[in-house]
């Protein structure tokens, strides 16, 4: 393919894409490399058909001492002959990847894009372009695949992010390599993508070629259309994805409060997304958050209130009476992957709320507000069948009510005719775990409990034709219609 033919591909893979637009300020990262060096030429060869102006940002790392100096010098000689603005940004990312305990490629990722926005401030920049080719994707798409990872991996390199455009995704390496050639255009080689130290240069190095060679010649162009096809299923997903997060997630200062009934009807692979979303929309970034992650965090529907599991970032999701709270991890909290247990000898908190009616209640180690309100009996009153809020026979109430974890002599009235059973084995036949009784919520009238919250009322305190004034009592501050 000569250099003519491969200028048009990376043209009408632009048009497709709609990566440029004529006027547009384009900041290009160049670092001397055939990837780099290849941009830069045919993005001066495009603008000849497509008006654009070009800068050249060259990030200089300090880590191949006299080479790195070169580099940047090679940079600068060749924008000041093409006639395009030059800027170089020296830094360390050896001593800013120890310092904030990340990868030095992650390290070197993050120095470039500060400073492509930098001079995307500064000039008016409206695109930043950097040199992916198509081996590059074919490289993310089996390192995630490696690693694990989900229908988001797999998808690859995008060809535009925001304001970053990928023109030479179109490309494999040998083209590019091609291209410079029958142009005779000079470039820089970096030894270090020739070793083997690197998880990604491995792949590049050994697996890819051996690929090609053994099994499938076109093995990147098959990669590359697979993620290609990905990327449609994946964006197709994420529309559900969002329309249901909006159905299912209530967001509020303190996090996110994801709600059960509505999020349990979704299909498997959409609360995967929606849980993913939200843990997004708390920390602002998904980086370290884990596909194990996302199903510890699901596997919070089945477990019993109060239980929770602990996430990268600081982070937590707790399991509340018919919700998931995200949120950030309290002061203090212990470390638990799948929920805490309560250790032998640990002494739970216990908790005795006095109860005003009218009036709310902050139960603090829940985080939640209980509400209580009378109404008088209407005739013919409907009772609503509702999770979050319940209704009792005011009058029946003979002493104070309590907000307040089990006691011993506590007891439920389980049918009509007034058959009581202990607290204690109605926990048992509930199936609920040892560790879990001292910390449920209940509502209590002296020993008599009015409500095992998340479970069942008593049936000494529900409202009948007699009723005369209703206690309504609504967690969470109200949530009328659940």
């Amino acid at each position: 393919m000569d250099g003519a033919v491969m200028v048009n591909k990376v043209l009408s893979y632009i048009r497709e894409f709609g990566l440029l637009e004529a006027g547009d300020r384009v900041v290009t990262g160049v670092s001397g490399g055939a990837d780099s060096v290849c941009l830069l030429f045919m993005l001066l060869e495009i603008s000849r058909k497509i008006p654009i102006e070009i800068f050249v940002v060259h990030v200089e790392h300090g880590m191949r001492g006299d080479e790195s100096l070169e580099d940047a010098k090679f940079v600068e000689t060749l924008c000041s002959e093409n006639g395009i603005g030059y800027r170089l940004f020296s830094v360390n990312i050896n001593e800013t990847s120890k310092k904030e305990k990340i990868s030095l490629e992650e390290a070197g990722r993050i120095a470039r894009y500060d400073a492509f926005s930098q001079i995307v401030s500064e000039w008016g920049g409206s695109r930043i372009a950097v040199a992916h080719n198509r081996n590059d994707n074919a490289e993310t798409v089996l390192l995630n695949l490696f690693r694990g990872t989900g229908v988001k991996g797999l998808c690859g390199i995008p060809p535009k992010r925001g304001n970053i455009i990928r023109p030479l995704l179109c490309l494999t390496r040998a083209e590019i390599e091609a291209y410079l050639s029958e142009r005779k255009i000079s470039y820089r080689s970096d030894y270090t993508n020739f070793e083997d130290d690197y998880t990604r240069n491995k792949i590049r190095l050994n697996i890819l070629p051996y690929v090609e060679e053994t099994i499938n010649s076109r093995a990147l162009d098959h990669i590359s259309e697979a993620s290609k096809y990905l990327r449609q299923a994946e964006e197709f997903i994420e529309k559900n994805a969002l329309a249901a997060y909006d159905r299912c997630v209530v967001e509020e200062p303190s996090g996110n409060v994801i709600m059960l009934e509505a999020f349990e009807q979704q299909e498997t692979i959409i609360q995967e997304y929606i849980m993913r979303m939200s843990i997004e929309k708390v920390l602002n970034r998904l980086k370290n958050i884990s596909g194990r992650n996302i199903e510890d965090v699901l596997g919070l529907k089945g477990r019993q209130v109060g239980r929770y599991v602990t996430l990268p970032d600081g982070l937590i999701a707790r399991r509340g009476y018919n919700e998931i709270f995200i949120e950030k991890k309290p002061e203090g909290l212990p470390q638990a992957r799948h929920g805490r247990q309560k250790a032998a000898g640990e002494r739970v908190p216990e908790v005795q709320i006095e109860v005003l009616v009218p009036g709310t209640c902050r139960c603090e180690s829940l985080g939640m507000d209980i509400e209580f309100s009378l109404i008088t009996r209407a005739e013919n009153q409907q009772i609503p069948e509702k999770t979050y809020t319940k209704w009792f026979d005011y009058d029946k109430i003979k002493f104070n009510l309590q907000l307040r974890t089990r006691k011993s002599g506590d007891y439920i009235q389980v049918n009509s005719v007034g058959a009581r059973k202990k607290l204690k084995a109605y926990l048992i036949d509930e199936k609920i775990p040892a560790e879990e009784r001292d910390r449920i919520l209940l509502l209590a009238d002296g020993s008599h409990i009015l409500w095992v919250f998340g479970h069942r009322i008593s049936e000494a305190y529900k409202v009948t034709e007699e009723t005369k004034r209703i206690l309504i009592v609504r967690i969470n501050g109200g949530k009328e219609n659940v």
